[in-house]
């Protein structure tokens, strides 16, 4: 996990981006965030890919560090970015996170979906054409003390 104030864990998985975070964040985690997951992604250049984001704990956005992910989301639109899955299962805010999130995703127009669990989320990725590797998936959820399976 990195540290600065709210943690996250970034992995590729296959034609996925996995993320664990657990907030709340500020400023200072999301733009450490987008330098960690513009560097994971860089396998993926050329294709489109989808995230799971698996949220944990006081999962809020102070009002920059949104506007940070908001600009990083736009940002990686154009390079393949397509479809988004929240996993809100383990957040103790989830209606305030599913606002906030629903939020920055619609004003940019990216497919998105909240599910509870994590299968519903590769079931879904995959229902979109998604190749999840399950295998690498299983890996990154074991760099986390908060590891959803």
């Amino acid at each position: 996990m990195k540290y600065a104030h709210g943690e996250y864990v970034v992995s590729r998985c296959g034609a996925i981006m996995a993320v664990q975070a657990q907030g709340p964040w500020n400023l200072e985690c999301v733009v450490k965030f987008a330098e960690d997951y513009l560097s994971e992604r860089e396998g993926l250049a050329g294709n489109r890919w989808g995230d799971i984001v698996f949220v944990t704990g006081e999962s809020l956005f102070v009002p920059d560090a949104a506007d940070a992910l908001k600009s990083l989301v736009k940002s990686v639109m154009k390079l393949g970015l397509s479809h988004i899955a929240v996993v809100l299962g383990n957040s103790t805010v989830r209606s305030s996170t599913k606002m906030q999130l629903e939020k920055i995703y619609n004003s940019l127009g990216i497919a998105h979906v909240f599910v509870e669990t994590n299968d519903q989320a590769v079931h879904w990725l995959e229902s979109e054409g998604y190749l999840v590797d399950k295998r690498a998936l299983a890996i990154h959820y074991l760099k986390s003390p908060t590891n959803p399976n």
